[in-house]
């Protein structure tokens, strides 16, 4: 009994792969495949030599110990984040407001102005010139340098007493465009 011709041909909707073609597709996802293993074995080796005593584990307890070393890390950066201020990378300049009852029940306002830039020699004195050109004071002042960056932390009280909040709100502003001018000053002196 003869077929027809059409019978067969494959059909349109299964695919015409010849066993060479299955064969290369084999050996390039293995290929594939054992790259991906030897990069994950070079990032698991660069974790043992980070990680004391972690030659003899297996990859769960290396990644275990990992995951742990890097928790305690955390908690190392946030306890020294709240003991000492460190500049950043941004020049930035904040400024806040916020107020103070002392034991008699008296109100005092005070502003927390922060300036992190590139260290200068001219800094201090410009700084100094900015606050008293406002008419502040400092209460309390924190400085930290850091890879030719600092951050200057200040308390500042005026010296006349700031009962309406709408000027203090406009002394914030001010002083928060006069450390911006001070930041500014840096960058066109270094041109």
């Amino acid at each position: 009994m003869d077929f027809p011709s059409y019978l067969s041909q494959v059909p349109p909707w299964q695919p015409k792969y010849s066993s060479t073609n299955a064969e290369d597709r084999s050996t390039t996802h293995s290929e594939a495949e054992r790259r991906r293993r030897e990069k994950i074995n070079g990032h698991l080796a660069t974790l043992r030599h980070l990680i004391p005593c972690s030659d003899k584990m297996n990859k769960a307890a290396l990644l275990r110990s990992v995951i742990d070393n890097v928790r305690e890390l955390k908690r190392e950066v946030i306890e020294i984040g709240g003991v000492c201020i460190l500049p950043t990378e941004v020049d930035e300049v904040l400024v806040d407001y916020f107020e103070n009852k002392d034991s008699g029940g008296n109100n005092s306002n005070f502003l927390k102005a922060s300036i992190c830039c590139e260290d200068r020699p001219e800094l201090f004195s410009d700084l100094i010139r900015a606050i008293k050109g406002l008419k502040l004071r400092a209460v309390r002042a924190d400085m930290a340098t850091f890879g030719g960056r600092v951050i200057n932390v200040m308390i500042l009280c005026s010296s006349k007493e700031i009962e309406e909040t709408s000027r203090l709100i406009s002394l914030k502003q001010s002083l928060k465009l006069v450390l911006s001018r001070v930041i500014a000053q840096r960058t066109l002196s270094s041109s």
